[in-house]
């Protein structure tokens, strides 16, 4: 294993070529309507795709959301109070339309569960559960997957929770008391770039490279999502670009999302 400091000084090099645009990215990822940063339909947008976006090509996912955003005859899916009134029928009819359920029963179900939790309980708001958190990343997390687990459908999961909520820290105005609670959210990419720079060993386990990061961004001071979309664009890209301290192996570029 590399010193904590070599690890470190790799690690700040990698921060600061994907500062400067030196990581090869997709041209389109979360792709979305530009809503304004602090508007409450702008919280909807990026909070309900993430209840639905696991085993998913997660581009194709973000694709499939904005087309149901900008079809008018779809878009009320985005308002939690006219969900909560439309019949399963026509919930399932326009998340298919454009794709963006392919599980077309579960996540139409799923995504109208969380409707009536934020219709119901947040005034079809998710910056008041924002609030009643006091905007701690930890205390959501308590109250998501925990707390109101069940009001919450897959949202409330370990791995979803922490990626709606570092959607939201990356794509909203909203600024959190603890940032460096948030998850690094150990996906393929972030495992096997973890590997390749040190920090941990082959066996790792996804919660092993979720621990071994937190104290070490921390005392950094790099918040989790940003080297999370540095580690997944260097990875996906094969590791074409040398890191300082970093042997690297001849990787393909991989596909997987």
């Amino acid at each position: 294993m590399k010193s904590q400091k070599e690890i470190q000084l790799s690690i700040r090099h990698l921060f600061d070529v994907y500062n400067a645009g030196g990581l090869p990215r997709p041209e389109q990822h979360e792709v979305h309507p530009g809503l304004d940063l602090g508007a409450r339909e702008n919280y909807l947008y990026f909070t309900f795709p993430c209840a639905i976006n696991y085993q998913r090509n997660s581009p194709a996912m973000w694709a499939s959301a904005l087309a149901t955003y900008q079809d008018e005859e779809t878009r009320f899916i985005f308002e939690p109070t006219l969900v909560a009134n439309a019949s399963f029928e026509d919930i399932q009819a326009a998340m298919v339309k454009h794709k963006l359920a392919l599980k077309t029963t579960k996540d139409p179900d799923a995504w109208r569960r969380l409707s009536l939790t934020f219709a119901e309980k947040y005034d079809a708001d998710p910056r008041k559960l924002a609030e009643e958190a006091d905007f701690s990343i930890a205390r959501m997390i308590e109250i998501v997957q925990k707390e109101r687990k069940a009001d919450f459908p897959y949202i409330g999961g370990p791995k979803l929770s922490n990626y709606w909520l570092f959607i939201l820290s990356r794509f909203t105005d909203i600024t959190f008391t603890d940032p460096y609670e948030l998850s690094i959210i150990p996906d393929v990419h972030v495992i096997r770039a973890s590997k390749l720079l040190g920090l941990v060993g082959e066996n790792a386990k996804p919660k092993d490279v979720d621990l071994a990061w937190r104290p070490l961004l921390k005392a950094m001071g790099i918040k989790p999502e940003v080297i999370h979309s540095a580690l997944w664009l260097w990875s996906r890209s094969g590791f074409a670009v040398d890191i300082q301290g970093v042997t690297i192996e001849k990787v393909p570029p991989s596909n997987l999302f």
